[in-house]
């Protein structure tokens, strides 16, 4: 499946399922991060990635943090709680 990359403010990103709009990059909410995951991607998916990232106007860091965070909410969603 091929996703086009938005290049105007205001464009639906369809990775993100967000809308851009001007200034929202500037000043967004920082939660406290403190956990780190270390992963690896073949060439074409990181050069995507970045491509993607970089006309977004955002971190790669932040399109794979939002992505997770989607996956794992989904899963509580449609899963038991996980008990460790």
């Amino acid at each position: 499946m091929k996703m086009s990359i938005p290049h105007k403010p205001g464009a639906q990103s369809p990775l993100l399922g967000q809308s851009r709009f001007p200034g929202e990059s500037e000043r967004p909410y920082k939660p406290r991060l403190m956990q780190k995951i270390s992963f690896r991607l073949d060439g074409d998916r990181f050069r995507y990635l970045e491509r993607y990232s970089a006309a977004q106007g955002v971190p790669m860091s932040w399109v794979v943090r939002h992505l997770l965070n989607r996956f794992v909410d989904e899963q509580r969603r449609t899963y038991a709680p996980i008990d460790v």
